[in-house]
């Protein structure tokens, strides 16, 4: 048993109580060491009630430390809690953190440098480096992200806000990506805003709202849900996707609608644009329906509706798309004068940026009025290139 000798000019008063340990300096603080090898100074003490076992102190004036453990280095004055071993918190001011080795919070994690009302709850090697980002647990997980969350897996990176990877390995949410998810897998990567990608393998999600799913799949157009089990060389080079597009207008008799992926009007961002050296089998279906008349549209009422099924071929070679004849297979109509449906028909051509421009025409009718219309289409492609 060893026996502390205390000096006065050594003792941090009152209330210090030290096992194996020394106190240097201070007047008023309330130092509690257990352990062995704890050093408290007047320079180093966060003061009142400090608790460190194998540990150090510092700075920091009116701090409540409690560190249990060995290697942990807490900074710059915060009220903190820390159990474990060499784990870092640096910078903030308002974070309270509790480490605990293999439990809630295990060794080696980091949050970073202003991380604030951030979290790591288990796991090694763990980093969190944004505002509200948090990791579950697992290993070499880095969350940039704000408010964004690793569920758990490894070596996963989040660089962009209110995004989410559930778990897996190596998958990616790139800074392009907010409210992005990444629900599992392995080297998965999601590079734009709203995309999806399930699990799998290798899948990539790399224009707004799109969603990859299987093995080796990549959604590039807006909104677009791809499917693949394999790959014979590029992600993306044999697969099916279903691509939706969509518009609404108010215009008069024999007018034409083009629809797009996001329902705006057409731009580089919402085209049906094939990648280069690939060829599509398309299966199209559309309905359409008048949801409002303006002034007088003879034989046009509110709540007419037709459809049709369309089947043709597109390739783009050499960043030229050409499209085959196209065969309709089905059509309906839920109408009060069928007549003035005839000739409202799909049409599909190729637009001045090589995508394939989806095209309706209105009924036509007689008075002079104008009627709204709201289409919807919908593509399945099967896809292969090279």
């Amino acid at each position: 048993m060893s026996i502390e000798i205390i000096k006065p000019s050594a003792i941090a008063t009152p209330y210090a109580l030290a096992i194996g340990n020394s106190l240097t300096g201070g007047t008023v603080g309330k130092q509690l060491t257990v352990g062995a090898g704890n050093i408290l100074s007047e320079a180093t003490i966060a003061t009142p009630y400090a608790l460190a076992i194998g540990n150090s102190l510092t700075g920091g004036t009116l701090n409540q430390y409690l560190r249990v453990g060995a290697g942990n280095t807490l900074t710059q004055g915060v009220p903190t809690a820390t159990v474990a071993i060499n784990d870092v918190i640096s910078g903030s001011t308002t974070r309270q953190i509790l480490y605990t080795s293999g439990g809630i919070l295990a060794q080696s994690n980091q949050l970073i440098f202003n991380a604030n009302s951030s979290v790591i709850l288990g796991g090694t090697f763990n980093v969190c480096a944004s505002d509200g980002s948090s990791v579950v647990a697992g290993t070499s997980n880095t969350n940039n992200g704000i408010y964004s969350c690793i569920g758990g897996g490894s070596s996963n990176t989040l660089q962009n806000n209110y995004a989410t990877i559930s778990g897996g390995y190596l998958n990616t949410v790139q800074t392009a990506g907010d409210f992005a998810t990444v629900g599992g897998g392995q080297s998965n990567l999601a590079t734009a805003n709203y995309t999806t990608i399930v699990g799998g393998v290798g899948n990539n999600a790399t224009a707004e709202s799109a969603t990859a799913i299987g093995r080796y799949a990549k959604a590039y157009l807006f909104g677009q849900i791809a499917m693949s089990s394999n790959r014979f060389a590029s992600t993306g080079d044999s697969q099916n996707s279903i691509i939706q597009s969509k518009r609404t207008s108010s215009d008069v008799t024999g007018a034409t609608m083009e629809a797009t992926t996001s329902g705006a009007a057409p731009a580089a961002s919402n085209y049906i644009l094939p990648t280069n050296l690939s060829s599509w089998f398309i299966q199209s279906s559309y309905v359409a329906i008048v949801t409002v008349i303006t002034g007088i549209a003879t034989g046009i009422t509110v709540g007419d509706a037709w459809s049709g099924l369309d089947i043709f071929q597109a390739k783009r070679i050499g960043g030229v798309t050409t499209l085959s004849s196209v065969t309709s297979s089905a059509s309906k109509q839920m109408v009060t004068t069928p007549a003035q449906y005839v000739a409202s028909v799909m049409a599909y051509t190729v637009g001045g940026g090589n995508q394939i421009v989806p095209t309706l025409t209105f009924p036509t009718f007689a008075g002079g009025g104008s009627i709204t219309v709201r289409l919807t289409v919908k593509m399945d492609v099967t896809e292969v290139y090279y």
